[in-house]
């Protein structure tokens, strides 16, 4: 396993300069003509993920026995700092059909995990006590960690969005019908931007998926089975973003069959400020994934009419929820 560097060469919001050249050199260093590319349904044992995820096996199992073998639910990870924009997506999503039915809380600390009980205790929570800090080396075991969580649920047959309480719902996500039209991908992700210029990292490397880090929705399949164990393994000895590597695997591994969700559909922080993206559709999802000052994101939404808490913030606004939807 990774371990956490005394201090980090780069932040992650500084990342992105490198971050491409990056995941090409760890690209470059795989032999593969072994590595990964075969993929069995043999499953293993529970308890290796549970290892993985420094969980109980039996923790671990009951959450996976809440979630559907054939719908997606929506995984959302946050700790204590993220507490506030986790209950306003709550509130902005109440009367949304099956939504908070099919949602898991993956919390990050004791206070998140018995606060948001208190509040919403009829919402399938997990708690990994495994607190981390931005920027540095145990950010980056949170990617480690995510991709663990997603090998985990794969291998328990279990479809899933990853996905960002930072992001405004004008319809539900399971509505959108998002994977119609694609559905033999085994990863579908939203979009950096509108563009359709492709990203180029290093020799005969070039990927059309530019993306953010933001939504992406799994269907247990060989490919992504195949996908998530490579990440992992790469991220156990490799300092990169999550969201850029897995880029790259898109574009390297021809077992994985990828495909985007147009910006129209879901979009994020370019689509407001941006003159070149202001579509005549207005999205369904809008990510506020601009703002890096600490509780700058929930005053950005809240400035524009997407807060939806009362001032106790521990209740939702009903008046707001209504209003904002109809944006």
């Amino acid at each position: 396993m990774v371990k956490p560097p005394v201090s980090s060469p780069h932040s992650y919001r500084d990342f992105k300069r490198g971050d491409w050249v990056t995941a090409n050199a760890m690209l470059s260093s795989i032999d593969w003509n072994t590595h990964f590319l075969e993929c069995s349904d043999t499953e293993e044992i529970y308890a290796h993920f549970s290892k993985l995820l420094n969980v109980s096996n039996e923790e671990f199992l009951k959450v996976a026995r809440t979630m559907s073998d054939t719908e997606p639910t929506l995984i959302f990870i946050f700790n204590q700092y993220a507490f506030n924009m986790t209950m306003n997506w709550l509130c902005n999503t109440i009367s949304m059909r099956d939504v908070h039915a099919r949602t898991v809380l993956v919390t990050l600390d004791r206070v998140s995990y018995d606060n948001i009980g208190l509040i919403w205790p009829n919402i399938t929570r997990f708690y990994w006590n495994r607190p981390f800090n931005y920027g540095d080396g145990y950010y980056h075991l949170f990617f480690l960690f995510r991709s663990n969580l997603a090998q985990a649920f794969l291998k328990l047959g279990k479809p899933f969005w990853m996905a960002q309480q930072d992001t405004f719902w004008r319809k539900s996500i399971f509505d959108l019908k998002l994977d119609d039209a694609q559905k033999e991908a085994d990863i579908i992700f939203d979009k950096a931007s509108d563009s359709a210029l492709p990203l180029i990292a290093g020799r005969s490397f070039i990927t059309k998926w530019p993306y953010e880090r933001g939504h992406y929705k799994v269907r247990p399949t060989c490919g992504s089975r195949t996908f998530f164990k490579q990440l992992s393994a790469d991220l156990e000895h490799q300092y990169a973003p999550d969201n850029t590597y897995m880029s790259a695997l898109c574009a390297h591994l021809a077992i994985i069959n990828c495909e985007f969700i147009p910006f129209q559909k879901i979009a994020n922080w370019m689509w407001l400020y941006e003159q070149s993206t202001q579509l005549a559709e207005v999205p369904y999802l809008l990510q506020f994934d601009g703002e890096r000052k600490l509780g700058g994101k929930l005053a950005a939404m809240k400035e524009l009419g997407f807060y939806f808490l009362n001032k106790d913030a521990l209740t939702c606004n009903a008046s707001a929820v209504s209003v904002g939807i109809r944006f």
